[in-house]
């Protein structure tokens, strides 16, 4: 911060420029750590057989930068909708990063684990935590176990979705999303921009499960709207339309999404983060 301070009180436009170039370089990093960090937990709860259906998401690396922890966390829990927990290693105790969902008291969680945390503050939605590495086994476990019983017994939590926007697939490109980065970083006070479009089809043989963890990944077209326009989209957690989708590929649907950009062996590729589905 002290940085961009210096920036503004620069005495030079010379020295301004400078500054400036500086304080872009540690964004353009701080956002690459970010987006590996990211991919890095997402993987992790995909390839945990119960991560799809865990009442928590708990996660652990020791070489996850602290600085971008509660980022990622308000990431993981854009896509599993449920209080995430969001741990590195640090002068040999884990300390990391809560983020909660509507409604739903995470400190008052801590709370209830206080016995096995060094220290922990914050409040309802959001909060910080250290404790001993060893203790971690045990805090997954407990941490589940008290977000459980605050969950009605066969109830998941459902995402409440404010769209942004409806868009068509003509108005998704590359330099839109270059935009959108100018909002950049998203969290509990700044959410990433949902967008929803209509009249969707799933392209045929598209549509596949993806792991063993209930995701979904297809590409989809906007015919009436955005002839010719074919977009990639994934869906974690819902792999449950999979069946409708293939039994169903002629009846138009509704899309509600994240606009990202998808790196993969190089190839960089717009992709919508689904949110949710519904036919029309």
């Amino acid at each position: 911060a002290h940085r961009a301070v210096n920036m503004l009180l620069a005495s030079t436009q010379q020295e301004a420029r400078y500054t400036a170039e500086v304080v872009d370089h540690m964004n353009q990093e701080r956002r690459l750590s970010d987006a590996r960090t990211t991919q890095e937990a997402l993987a992790l709860i995909a390839e945990d057989p119960e991560g799809s259906t865990a009442p928590a998401t708990v996660l652990f690396q020791p070489h996850w930068p602290q600085g971008v922890l509660g980022i990622v966390a308000s990431r993981c829990l854009d896509q599993y909708y449920r209080p995430t927990v969001i741990l590195t290693e640090k002068d040999g105790m884990a300390t990391g990063s809560s983020r909660s969902i509507a409604g739903f008291d995470v400190h008052e969680v801590l709370e209830a684990c206080a016995p096995l945390l060094s220290q922990f503050g914050g409040h309802r939605a959001a909060a910080g935590l250290t404790l001993p590495v060893e203790n971690l086994p045990a805090f997954r476990a407990q941490f589940m176990r008290e977000v459980a019983a605050r969950v009605p017994k066969g109830q998941q939590p459902v995402r409440p979705v404010d769209i942004d926007s409806w868009l068509d697939f003509t108005q998704l490109t590359t330099e839109f999303l270059t935009e959108m980065h100018r909002l950049e970083p998203y969290g509990p006070g700044n959410p990433a921009p949902v967008f929803a479009s209509t009249g969707l089809l799933a392209v045929p043989g598209s549509v596949r499960p993806v792991g063993q963890a209930g995701h979904l990944k297809l590409r989809l077209t906007q015919p009436d709207q955005s002839p010719g326009v074919v977009l990639d989209a994934i869906g974690f957690g819902l792999g449950h339309y999979l069946p409708r989708l293939l039994e169903q590929p002629e009846v138009p649907l509704q899309a509600c999404y994240i606009l990202e950009m998808n790196e993969f062996r190089g190839q960089r590729t717009l992709q919508l983060r689904l949110l949710d589905l519904r036919w029309e």
